[in-house]
């Protein structure tokens, strides 16, 4: 298979890598499975957590359910052809000061999910890092174990319902 079969088999996770920007709006996802933080040092802790049910050896444990037959070129080329655009057009300094690891979590976490639409055996959990991704989140870790945890997906922006829910609490003060 060539990489653009690769690719033509997850044409909405191209389509953001080419052509969007991480974290650029608020998060508009509506899983509810999912928990929302605004917090940059807690999305990186959660990032890092390399523990076996940490973030880092989860997402290593269920890309090894994959199954995927990786070929030699094919990190090279996700990073490429998928990861270089988005950094690029994300440019964002401030960001990489407020989560130095981001970058490095967002080039393995998306490699996993460009393999699992390309695997014999997808796995829900990359389906559902991937929705977070396309709704404007970085998926960052986990609450709770999984299954039956809550993907913790960072925003660095209030949604409009977060707003007037903000809001509402005030008054109330």
């Amino acid at each position: 298979m060539g990489f653009q079969e690769y690719l033509n088999n997850a044409p909405k996770l191209t389509w953001f890598c080419q052509n969007g920007k991480l974290l650029d709006g608020h998060y508009d996802g509506h899983d509810d499975h999912v928990f929302v933080t605004h917090d940059s040092d807690e999305a990186e802790q959660l990032s890092c957590d390399n523990e076996k049910e940490g973030w880092i050896g989860l997402t290593e444990d269920e890309y090894i359910k994959l199954g995927f037959n990786c070929p030699h070129w094919f990190y090279l080329k996700v990073d490429n052809v998928l990861i270089d655009p988005l950094r690029e057009k994300t440019d964002d300094i401030e960001l990489v000061k407020m989560i130095p690891n981001l970058w490095d979590d967002v080039s393995t976490v998306i490699r996993y999910c460009l393999s699992n639409r390309n695997s014999a055996h997808p796995r829900q959990f990359f389906d559902m890092i991937e929705r977070a991704y396309l709704s404007g989140g970085w998926p960052c870790g986990l609450k709770g174990k999984y299954p039956g945890g809550k993907l913790v997906v960072f925003s660095r922006k209030l949604s409009i319902k977060e707003k007037e829910s903000m809001e509402t609490q005030e008054m109330k003060k």
